[in-house]
């Protein structure tokens, strides 16, 4: 409690992690500074330790990591001690050198992640975040009634992933017929950009397929130029924020002959067929942050399927260590 009202206090709050810590963190960040109310920035540890941010004794560090042992966020939280900042920890590890380093903490609990590629910890590690800027929210303005009604649909997460699961086979049956891909766009918009950077580094990891996680805002301002009847294009849609804004990067990816994977929360027959090439519709509640979540474990499977149909393996991605404890 005295963490709480200390963190509700300060006047910035820095986010850090690597890989798929780091879009964690980025998820966290966004919710602090919409529920939690307080000022954030994120940056990846490995760019952070190397800048000379302003900080003082009014700044938060949270620092995110699996294995509580990443080098590169432990220089971050050495350099941010030395500045005065206070540090919060977003573990998976009890006693590990972050752990241990941290003012205080919160232990995910997800059990032991045995592949690489981080599942069930970066879902943990969402939700923690979530709920600590629910937690900052309530001493900063949020209403009871919009914390009781994110409680709510968060127990029902369990129910939303397995709705996911239940439909492997049609995510496997859409892998096999995109397996051959080169290169895929991710897509999303507010909290979902950070999972299809997540998404994308995910296909990436252990399929082998090229892919890059971006906003939809920022599909114009570039990526368009490479559009084409040979790039597959998985979009995430939420209904319940600005769907119009995302349908229209989706118009605009099928006008040039992309092929699209479309991820929503509306059904099959609330969206025009046309749209899409292979559609997972899945149900999600309302609150976004919640959508994000089930909507990762979606890209988690499609990451998944794509790594087997390709002969990889799932657990050990080449060139990749399980806890990067070097620069």
């Amino acid at each position: 409690e005295d963490c709480v009202g200390s963190f509700a206090q300060s006047k910035q709050v820095i986010f850090t992690g690597c890989g798929s810590a780091h879009n964690a963190a980025l998820v966290g960040a966004l919710a602090m500074e919409e529920v939690g109310r307080l000022m954030c920035r994120q940056m990846p540890a490995g760019e952070l330790k190397y800048t000379d941010l302003l900080v003082d004794d009014k700044t938060w560090l949270v620092t995110v990591s699996q294995s509580g042992q990443t080098a590169d966020v432990i220089g971050c939280i050495k350099n941010m001690k030395n500045k005065g900042a206070k540090v919060l920890g977003v573990v998976n590890t009890p006693n590990s050198t972050i752990y241990q380093m941290t003012d205080c903490g919160i232990h995910i609990r997800a059990g032991k992640e045995v592949s690489v590629a981080s599942t069930k910890a970066v879902t943990n590690q969402m939700l923690a975040m979530l709920l600590l800027a629910y937690k900052i929210g309530l001493e900063n303005g949020c209403s009871y009634r919009d914390y009781k009604a994110f409680l709510s649909e968060v127990q029902k997460l369990p129910y939303f992933i397995n709705k996911v699961i239940a439909q492997e086979q049609k995510i496997r049956d859409i892998c096999e017929h995109y397996k051959d891909s080169k290169t895929a766009f991710v897509i999303g918009r507010n909290v979902l950009e950070f999972i299809a950077k997540e998404t994308a580094l995910k296909v990436k990891e252990i399929s082998y397929i090229h892919a890059e996680g971006y906003s939809g805002s920022e599909l114009k301002h570039g990526p368009l130029a490479l559009i084409d009847d040979k790039i597959m294009n998985i979009c995430l849609l939420d209904k319940n924020f600005y769907p119009e804004k995302t349908m229209s990067n989706i118009e605009e990816i099928r006008a040039r002959g992309g092929k699209v994977i479309l991820i929503t929360n509306y059904t099959k027959q609330e969206v025009d067929n046309k749209i899409y090439d292979r559609l997972i519709s899945t149900e999600t509640g309302e609150n976004k942050f919640v959508t994000a979540m089930v909507f990762n474990v979606v890209g988690q499977l499609l990451s998944y399927h794509f790594a087997l149909h390709n002969g990889r393996d799932v657990d050990l991605p080449r060139n990749l260590a399980k806890s990067v404890t070097v620069e």
